[in-house]
Formats: structure tokens, sequence, C-alpha cells
């Protein structure tokens, strides 16, 4: 696997993206991380060199006056200018001082120690009872980080406060460190959570209710839950902050289709009906405005944001299920049975697989994850 691509300064986390999604934007680095340009040395040694000139050409002009300053008048036999000699000299003296200048600047600044590139985990809930992650530019620190569970199917990542959330089979979220260590459940839920994501913009929890055709959000501790949106769904499944335009994205496990709201949950819209499938999960990309879906099918698609222009973004896939996007590196990955994949966000070209985790994998985050 290559190395992560290094953040361009082009991005202004979407860098969009901090996001999120259970999926962020990496900032890009300060002007002159890689060396700095001295224009006040170069402004000075400009200046000194006509300084130096200035100064030759009063000894020049002097040279042709009396005692007080007055020019001569001009008589048959005129002062004789100075010699070819004497002009030389004066030259020799400018470049000398020209050359000092240069010799007294600063060196060049070394560019900073950086450290090592930030590692980019790909997380996972397999439907068998845990939640594992891999390192994904070497397929490296891969295994399950949390076990015992009953058939989880989200995991989302909030990479400010570094932490992981989780459900497991049970009326509850909980939070863990993101080694899956020091799991704390942080709120009793209706029924098992069937979409997770985090609002890192906002601190807010999101998920869905299969059952009850409810989307809730809280605070990341659990507190001040609230249901957003209570009716108008059906079997809601996986959900989308989208926050930069403050809309929330529903895909429907039955009768597949993809709803919006505000992100206060009023105006519940249709963008797409009859979509057909098993409606798994829904993206924003935030880099070129489209919503990405999958139908635990062979194939992730793709749509305008008002529902139109429906095609096949990455096909020739098998059991695709939870998808999550790094705009940093501008990839998209997906679980597609037991195998994580990416491609990429642009075209969906340059498939890969990242791991093999050997499982039935549902839901699926990154780490770092852009806020939409």
């Amino acid at each position: 696997m290559g190395a992560r691509p290094t953040p361009a300064a082009a991005l202004s986390a979407t860098s969009v993206l901090h996001h999120h999604s259970g999926t962020a934007v990496v900032e890009p680095g300060p002007i002159g991380a890689y060396g700095y340009t001295k224009p006040g040395i170069l402004i000075t040694g400009i200046m000194m060199k006509h300084i130096s000139l200035a100064i030759a050409l009063t000894i020049a002009v002097a040279a042709c006056g009396d005692d007080n300053g007055s020019a001569n008048p001009p008589d048959a036999n005129p002062p004789s200018m100075p010699d070819a000699a004497a002009a030389d000299a004066a030259a020799a003296d400018a470049a000398a001082a020209d050359a000092a200048i240069a010799d007294a600047a600063l060196p060049d600044a070394e560019p900073p120690d950086a450290g090592p590139p930030p590692q980019i985990f790909a997380y996972w809930a397999n439907f068998g009872g845990t939640i594992g992650r891999v390192d994904v530019d070497d397929n490296t620190q891969a295994g399950d980080i949390v076990t015992g569970l009953t058939t989880p199917f989200r995991v989302a990542v909030d990479p400010d406060n570094e932490k992981i959330y989780y459900g497991g089979g049970t009326a509850r979220i909980t939070q863990a460190d993101l080694d899956g260590q020091n799991p704390v459940p942080v709120i009793e839920t209706g029924e098992t959570p069937f979409g997770l994501t985090v609002d890192t913009v906002n601190d807010k929890l999101y998920w869905s209710e299969f059952n009850s055709g409810r989307i809730l959000r809280s605070d990341l501790d659990g507190s001040n839950a609230e249901v957003v949106i209570g009716t108008g769904l059906n079997a809601p499944s996986g959900i989308w902050v989208d926050t930069q335009n403050e809309n929330i994205y529903v895909i429907s496990s039955n009768n597949t289709q993809i709803q919006r709201a505000n992100i206060d949950g009023t105006g519940l819209e249709t963008v797409a009906p009859d979509l057909g499938g098993q409606g798994i999960d829904v993206l924003v990309d935030p880099v070129t405005p489209r919503i990405l879906y999958s139908r635990a099918g062979a194939d992730i698609s793709v749509m305008d944001l008002d529902g139109s222009n429906q095609d096949v973004f990455v096909g020739d896939q098998s059991d695709v299920h939870g998808m999550a996007v790094d705009v940093v590196a501008g990839k998209l990955y997906w679980a597609a049975g037991g195998v994580i994949r990416r491609a990429d966000l642009a075209d969906g070209g340059n498939v890969e697989d990242v791991h093999n985790a050997g499982a039935s994998l549902w839901g699926i985050s990154i780490l770092p994850t852009p806020a939409p």
C-alpha cells in the first residue's frame, strides 16, 4: 500500500474536511514549511548597491566643485576628471560592499521537522460481535479492539476528542478510546442503533432506530437527547449530517429511498424514491457535492443532490455495506463482504483492497474524519 498523500494546501478542512459520518479535513501546513525566503535581505542588498553608487557619484561631483561647494565656471583649462583607476576603485568598493551583505545573509532555514505522518485507521463493526480497526497505509495494527458484542451495526469516530462510539446489539451507545479501551455507556436508546454518526462541528451524536422509524441525537456525553425526525421515515438505516448545508440525509432499508431534512428535523423531503435493493449507507461527497449510497449489492451508486443523474460509481463489487470518506487523501472506503476497499473519490478509479477482516462487516468509519 502506498504512503498517504501529504495534505494539499488547497484543502481548507472540509478538509471538508473535519467531517465525519462516523467518517474530515486535515488542515494545510504553514506557508514556508519547506524553506523561507528573506525579502528583507534582498531589499537591503539592492539598497546598499544604490548607496555605494551614490557615494561614488558624490565623490566624482565633489571633485568638480570648489571649497564652498559651488560649481567652477567653465574656463579654458577645466580641472581634470578622476582618472579611470579611481573610477575602477569606486566600483570595486561597491562590489565589495555587496559581497559583504551577501556573506552576512542568514543561511536558508531548514524545513521544520514535521514528524511522522498521522496514522489513518479504518474502523469496522463486525456483525459477528466485534469492533476492529486497521492502519490503512500499510495494513498493520489490524484486529479486533472491542469484543463480546451482539450484532453491532455501526461504529463512528470522534477525532477531536479521540473517541469511538458503537452500538452492541442492545439499546445502548457506548463510548471508548480509539484503541477500544475504557468503554463507557453514554446513553440508553429506544432500540439497537441501526445508523450512527458524529457531528464534529456541533459536537452531536446522531443515530437511527430501525423499528420506530426515528432519527435522534444527543450531546457527545449522551445528555440532551432529543428526537430530530419522528415521522415520515420507513426503517431508516444509514445517516449523514451535512454540516456545510445544515442537512440530514437518511437512506431507508425497506422500500429503499433517500430522504433529506433540515438539521433541526424540519422540511423532510424525498430526494430519490424507489432505488431498489436494501438501503445500507449514504454520504455526501463535500468536494464535488453529490450523494453516494450503498444497497448491499454489487455497486456503490451516485446521484446529484437533487436526485438526478443516478449512476454506478464503483461496480463489480459484492455485498457493499458501510462507506466512509477521507477527503484529504481523496479516497472513498467501503466494506464489501469481509474486505475493506478504497477507490479515488474523484471518479471511483484505482480500486484496491485495504484489509481482509475475514468477517461480516457492516458499518465502517475513518480516522481522521473530515467535517462535511
